[in-house]
Parts: C-alpha cells; structure tokens; sequence
C-alpha cells in the first residue's frame, strides 16, 4: 500500500502492526465497500426505529450547540444553493398566508366592529382600508397567544382563529390603538 507521496507502506514495523497502514486499508476497505454500509447502516435503523430514535435523541440533547450550529449553516448555504427553489416557496407561502388573511377578514365581514363609534366613512370605501384591518382578541392577551404559536404570520396561528372566532374581533389600526391604549394592553416597559 502506498501513500499520498507514492511511497511505499510497510505493513509490520518489528512485528507489529503498522498504524499508518492500518488507518489506509481501512479506508481504501471503506472507499469500496461504501454502498454495501450505508445499505446496511439503512436497515438496520429501519428495524431498530425506537432505538435509533432514541439514540438521535440523545446527542441532540447533548450536543445541542453544535447541531444549532450545523442546522443555521446548513439552512444558509441550503438558502443560497437553491435560491430559485426558496423564492418560488417564499412566494406560494406569501399568498397563501394572504388567502388566509382574506378569509378569516370576509368571516369578519370587512369592516372594522367600531367600538368607539369613530366615524369610518371617509375612508371605508378605500380599497387600502382592508389593509388597515387588524385581528383583535376580545378580552387582549393576544401578544402572549401569539407567542405561543411561534408569530401572528403562520397557518397554525391563522388557523387557531379560525376555530375560535368567538375570541376575536375586526378593528382598524385608530380603534386598535385606542382599545389597547384605555384596556393597558401590550405596554412595552
């Protein structure tokens, strides 16, 4: 067996084995045989499901710095690898949150509930007016839900309204701000 150089590796070195020559053949070994252990390496965790899971588990936990690591530069270079790929994504969630939006807005029926009896009707007609629409919980404490649901912009949260329209209210941003402002919702401190 050789090295990078070219020159020659003796296998025995006074009678024991060498570890340089070792480490080569192990390698040249693995190099060929590769597909024969990862189509093992495969089936075995398919039959041992549990203990591969608990397994992964396990060095997730106590390695969790490095695969955060991993995973943020695996999604970075992801990102710019398949940048044509993310943006079509990008773009299909973008409407179809929209769609959502729209939806749970018509179940509303448009237009602002009018708690302070503001007078709405200079600017109802508006066509931008449906993007001054805000979704509003009722009894407040929506930052905190919202939290919960990881922000106000995904299916789960828009979802979560859906089921629980009872909870919610329609209010443009001037009635928003004034509920938020006499109930003392969501003051920054």
């Amino acid at each position: 067996m050789k090295d990078k150089l070219g020159n020659n590796i003796p296998r025995r070195i006074n009678g024991k084995t060498n570890p340089e020559y070792t480490k080569l053949h192990n390698k040249k070994y693995y190099e060929t045989h590769k597909k024969y252990f990862y189509e093992y390496l495969k089936h075995w965790q398919e039959t041992h499901k549990e203990k591969t899971h608990k397994y992964n588990k396990k060095c997730r936990k106590k390695h969790k710095k490095q695969y955060n690591e991993y995973t943020k530069e695996y999604m970075k270079k992801d990102r710019i690898d398949n940048k044509e790929k993310h943006d079509i994504y990008d773009e299909e969630y973008k409407q179809r949150l929209k769609l959502m939006r729209v939806k749970i807005l018509t179940l509303f029926g448009n237009k602002c509930s009018n708690p302070y009896n503001i007078d709405h009707s200079g600017f109802e007609k508006d066509i931008d007016y449906i993007s001054c629409l805000q979704i509003d919980h009722k009894n407040g404490n929506g930052n905190k839900q919202r939290k919960e649901f990881n922000g106000a912009n995904n299916f789960r949260w828009l979802n979560y309204i859906l089921t629980h329209l009872l909870e919610f209210q329609l209010l443009c941003a001037n009635c928003n701000w004034l509920k938020r402002k006499k109930n003392g919702e969501y003051i920054h401190k």
